[in-house]
């Protein structure tokens, strides 16, 4: 019975609870993105061309409908010390995508972020309870905070899966949550 209440006082976290540090140290609220869509890719950093270019046309695409965020993986290659020339990079050719910092992104990192550790538990994220295996993993996140895909590295940004899933409709939009000591409560009509 007391875990029954608890659950009650204690509700899994949503993403608009949580806050993430740009590649140039700026803090912001994902509360700030409510009601777009929001994709999120774990990035090495010295991507490929081709996975660069396909990068590029995806964001240039949705532009418009979507916020891109490239989750800079420590795991997977990025280091502080390329920091310049990963932002000069990317913040000249690929429109729109907002760098994260260096991030641990793994499940067993000592350090796991708390961004990736809502995207690969269940308990916060409601749907998705897997670990990710390295760079080009891909999670979608629809208008109302709702993780509704979380797509591997093997579905390229030019495949036809990911315009499926960009293609979802948007879901009826409630009342914005109201931020309250960390919490995100919605309104109950």
């Amino acid at each position: 019975m007391v875990a029954f209440l608890l659950s009650f006082t204690n509700p899994p976290r949503g993403i608009y609870d949580l806050k993430i540090k740009n590649i140039d140290g700026a803090l912001t609220p994902l509360s700030n993105y409510y009601g777009k869509k929001m994709v999120f890719v774990v990035l090495k950093g010295n991507e490929t061309d081709s996975a660069f270019d396909q990068l590029t046309a995806f964001c240039t695409k949705y532009k418009d409908s979507a916020v891109v965020f490239g989750i800079l993986s420590i795991e997977d290659g990025y280091k502080e010390a390329d920091k310049g020339s990963v932002n000069k990079r990317y913040k000249s050719k690929v429109p729109g995508l907002v760098l994260t910092e260096g991030m641990y992104t793994r499940k067993a990192s000592a350090g796991q972020a708390d961004l990736m550790s809502w995207f690969t538990h269940a308990s916060q994220n409601g749907r998705y309870d897997q670990d990710i295996t390295g760079a080009g993993w891909k999670f979608f996140v629809d208008e109302t905070g709702v993780l509704y895909a979380a797509l591997n590295p093997q579905a390229t940004f030019s495949s036809t899966v990911i315009q499926r899933v960009m293609s979802k409709p948007a879901r009826k939009r409630p009342q914005p949550p109201v931020m309250q000591k960390g919490r995100s409560i919605k309104k109950v009509d």
